[in-house]
């Protein structure tokens, strides 16, 4: 079977430029742009497709599984996989035979394991949202529940129904999108330890397609950054906007904040929502 079913971070960013630039380009450019797919590896079988395949349908193959994606440099699809594995024994017992009885007593430390793979949650969007709330990646409770914010220690949700007391809508969803407001994260995937920001293996982060859901979803004008770390993971994933944007202290208590600091700091947001021209 030709291609392959295991990608690298840059391979599936490289993936994703040429399904969008193969979007918007005439005929004989998408056989130019399907050769450089087929180049990194990724050919069309059943629903993978690289005639009609988008950008939506490569994170879903990713999420369920179908996709594997990897850090570093991944084996050549034309390599001999008998070759690289008689190579990778030979330097394998080379380097074990070498290895003193120190090195081997020595603890390895890593600030990160590679099983704690964090999946993130669908986008949150009513009709016409005006505002998108962008956080990091969901913490263990939120992902364990499947819904934003879900830590009672959070104050987002304190914050926002201080801002919109006329809603009555209980469901935490139903209530934030009918306030004109739409909630997703920068990141998509990627290695955690816990719910911190600092807990992240940078390398592994994978991140959503913001610049799709924007497209999809023109009446957003506003982006707003619930902390800093989402402002940078922005900035370094999806440059072009001709939304404004908006840093605002993190709701998570890991800033230590006043709530009442808060509260006047994310009271913009009403203001936005309100706005025409928002």
């Amino acid at each position: 079977m030709k291609g392959t079913n295991t990608f690298t971070i840059q391979e599936i960013e490289q993936i994703k430029t040429l399904i969008r630039q193969r979007g918007k380009a005439n005929r004989d450019q998408q056989k130019s742009i399907r050769s450089k797919m087929r180049a990194i590896g990724f050919y069309g079988r059943d629903d993978w497709g690289i005639v009609d395949c988008q950008v939506s349908d490569l994170e879903r193959l990713i999420n369920s599984g179908r996709i594997k994606v990897i850090c570093g440099k991944n084996i050549s699809n034309t390599q001999d996989p008998h070759l690289y594995k008689t190579k990778f024994s030979q330097k394998t017992k080379t380097a074990s035979t070498t290895i003193n009885v120190k090195q081997k007593n020595e603890s390895i430390k890593t600030p990160h394991n590679a099983g704690n793979r964090k999946m993130g949650l669908k986008p949150w969007i009513g009709e016409n949202p005006k505002v998108l709330i962008l956080g990091t990646l969901p913490g263990e409770q939120s992902l364990k529940q499947q819904a934003y914010y879900c830590n009672s220690r959070n104050s987002f949700w304190k914050i926002m129904r201080n801002l919109f007391p006329h809603s009555t809508e209980t469901d935490n969803k139903t209530f934030i999108t009918s306030c004109g407001i739409a909630l997703w994260d920068c990141i998509q995937s990627g290695e955690r330890e816990g719910s911190l920001d600092s807990g992240f293996n940078v390398s592994t982060l994978i991140p959503n397609d913001i610049h799709g859901l924007l497209l999809k979803h023109p009446t957003i004008r506003t982006i707003v950054f619930n902390g800093e770390k989402a402002a940078k993971f922005f900035k370094q994933y999806c440059k072009n906007t001709t939304c404004d944007t908006i840093t605002l202290v993190s709701t998570s208590s890991a800033a230590a904040r006043p709530f009442p600091v808060k509260l006047e700091q994310w009271a913009i947001i009403k203001e936005k929502v309100n706005s025409p021209k928002a």
